[in-house]
């Protein structure tokens, strides 16, 4: 299950912060975070105060993995650093896988993989593979401001939601390093 831990330096556990019902899968599978597409990324706010995870793509119930022609809603979720309570929640729409497998074993895959706090900002690292073709890797400065506090919400399924707003600023191709500032 998708879990947010504070460790000791020697690795014992000082505490675990309470992860929400729609995060965690069930066993019909009809909610939660697929199978290896959990918290994927932590970082402290730029205060210090605040504790952010995001999911690698969306929940179950939020919509589907990252396809050729839709990106995810991937849930980042902020904790209180002190009390361990989530304070808000939002989404990164992640963007669509950028080729289609050519060899074997077919496989295309996307995500959020890495986020850090940036004043009021996070830069997300996104990476995108397909077999055959290789890696298309993008970092986006996203903003909070204006974006819908999904807190509490079980599914955003039918519900208008405004993602945090992104901003490609570098993006490396396997092969081909392109920079945009």
């Amino acid at each position: 299950n998708p879990s947010v831990r504070e460790m000791n330096l020697d690795g014992s556990l000082i505490r675990e912060f309470t992860v929400p019902r729609p995060y965690l899968p069930n066993k019909r599978q009809t909610r939660g975070a697929r199978d290896n597409y959990g918290f994927e990324s932590l970082t402290l706010s730029s205060d210090q105060k605040s504790v952010i995870a995001a999911m690698e793509n969306a929940v179950i119930q939020d919509g589907e993995r990252s396809t050729l022609t839709e990106g995810s809603n991937s849930r980042v979720i902020v904790f209180d650093r002190e009390s361990g309570a989530v304070t808000a929640e939002y989404i990164y729409k992640t963007e669509p896988l950028f080729a289609e497998a050519t060899h074997a074993p077919f496989w295309n895959d996307s995500g959020v993989n890495e986020i850090l706090a940036d004043g009021d900002d996070l830069l997300v690292l996104e990476r995108s593979n397909a077999s055959g073709v290789g890696y298309r890797i993008s970092l986006y400065r996203a903003s909070f401001a204006g974006a819908t506090d999904i807190k509490g919400k079980a599914s955003i399924k039918n519900t208008k939601v405004l993602p945090l707003k992104k901003e490609l600023v570098l993006r490396l191709d396997e092969g081909v390093f392109g920079l945009t500032l």
